[in-house]
């Protein structure tokens, strides 16, 4: 990555099987199978029932995977986002409808969170060197604020039939980071679903989403201690079906001129988020791509305004806070409390 560092822990949350210690003569355990791969710039794995897990549906992942890169990746010059952010009409952009409906969402969560989930924040997020470019210095004040000039997720228009997005300002580019690979999971579990398939984890770049159960038994998913290094179980959750997603800036951040930056960016000031959360972790019952998007705009409001938010609107959130001397502690709302409660059954 050129002159600076970067340190990308991609298991965010980490996936804890419920391993079964005693089989019923009568009713057999139904045994589990993984199938894993890099995508989106990060690695997924894929649990579902053995008799399910052979190749065809193994490449039907894959196909659908590299439908949704031709589509998100700000890698590729020809996926629909690149196109889009390279054009400077302000008309009506044909998109296909995977790119209308994320744009769409993330559009109702930055009017919901009040700004704090942004996707214009794209040219920023390269600025700070969490893109294509190398970048070996922070931007100065006047940089950020010729960038943050053409930031606002106000300028941007999505439709459903036929589906496009459209700019109102040329220089709007988007980056769609904080809900794609949530997006992303739901989609992989509407293919296994389609197929017949009840019981599955998906997992993408830590964003999860389960389904049924894991050999007879609930799904358990630990939530990492927010720290660089080996991913350690921090909190301990079962589930069913749901989905659950993580944000934090722990896991991907840069070194310039000796100080480092997480790549979690605050819309309001175009730099990254300075504070004591260290993870924030959304639980939602239907979307995976809300619980992403909601778990980074809350990471990026203060803690108490995070938690006041979450209960105002039943967000099933767990925000853990790490202080100047190394401490963590955690804060969870109403509506993950019942998740809590339910593990400590």
């Amino acid at each position: 990555m050129g002159l600076h560092r970067r340190f990308v822990y991609v298991a965010l949350i980490l996936l804890i099987a419920a391993l079964l210690a005693w089989r019923n003569l009568q009713e057999p355990s139904q045994e589990m199978a993984s199938l894993g791969g890099g995508t989106m710039g990060t690695t997924y794995s894929i649990t579902v029932p053995l008799n399910h897990a052979g190749a065809p549906l193994a490449d039907a992942i894959e196909q659908r995977l590299d439908e949704i890169d031709r589509i998100f990746s700000t890698w590729r010059d020809d996926s629909d986002i690149s196109r889009f952010n390279a054009s400077r009409s302000t008309d009506w952009f044909a998109s296909p409808e995977e790119l209308a409906s994320v744009v769409a969402e993330s559009i109702r969560i930055h009017e919901l969170t009040g700004g704090a989930f942004d996707i214009t924040l794209g040219p920023v997020i390269e600025r700070w060197g969490f893109g294509r470019e190398d970048v070996t210095t922070p931007p100065s004040d006047e940089e950020l604020a010729v960038l943050m000039a053409s930031v606002g997720t106000r300028f941007l228009d999505s439709r459903a039939s036929p589906p496009a997005i459209r700019k109102q300002r040329p220089d709007i580019a988007i980056n769609l980071s904080g809900i794609a690979k949530g997006w992303a999971v739901d989609a992989i579990a509407m293919l296994l679903m389609e197929r017949g398939i009840e019981h599955f984890m998906v997992e993408i770049g830590g964003e999860v989403r389960t389904r049924g159960g894991n050999g007879g038994k609930p799904w358990r998913i630990a939530i990492a201690r927010p720290q660089p290094g080996e991913p350690q179980a921090q909190t301990l959750l079962e589930i069913g079906t749901a989905a659950i997603a993580t944000s934090g800036g722990y896991h991907n951040s840069i070194e310039l001129l000796e100080q480092q930056y997480i790549h979690i960016i605050d819309p309001a000031r175009g730099r990254p988020v300075k504070s004591q959360t260290a993870s924030v972790t959304v639980i939602d019952e239907a979307s995976t791509m809300t619980a992403d998007a909601l778990a980074t705009a809350l990471i990026v409001m203060p803690a108490e305004n995070a938690m006041r938010f979450a209960d105002s609107n039943g967000i099933a959130a767990h925000i853990m806070l790490l202080d100047e001397d190394g401490r963590l502690t955690a804060r969870s709302s109403q509506a993950f409390l019942a998740y809590l409660e339910r593990e400590q059954q």
